[in-house]
């Protein structure tokens, strides 16, 4: 359960503006290949599935149809950071209030990305 949440993070991280550095090594496609053909299979199946649910969610927020709206992470803030910080809050929101608990994990994690990092409002 906790590779599917974090694959979910990677997924919604995928579809937002996060600095271009890269904290951590990215997933190879000839590495993702391997997972798929030897013993992490199911680790290759929910990556796949993350990244396409990360799409969709992505697509969402770019529409303007994601109930959060679109995130705007800050070039400041690492990979890591917002890492820890979207699971954190998923850690608190689920385990505290009912009402997210059965919510599909990739629109809630699009969801927490929009509330904690906002994207400014145009001045009119």
């Amino acid at each position: 359960m906790r590779t599917a949440t974090l694959l979910a993070v990677v997924s919604v991280l995928l579809a937002t503006d996060v600095s271009s550095g890269s904290d951590k090594h990215s997933l190879k496609a000839y590495e993702l290949a391997q997972m798929c053909q030897g013993r992490e299979r199911n680790d290759c199946n929910l990556y796949v599935h993350g990244v396409l649910q990360g799409i969709a969610v992505g697509l969402d927020m770019a529409d303007g149809r994601a109930r959060s709206g679109r995130p705007c992470v800050p070039k400041s803030v690492s990979n890591d950071q917002v890492e820890a910080g979207v699971i954190k809050n998923l850690i608190e929101v689920t385990g505290f209030s009912a009402q997210y608990r059965d919510e599909e994990a990739s629109n809630f994690l699009g969801m927490l990305m929009g509330s904690k990092f906002p994207c400014p409002r145009a001045a009119h």
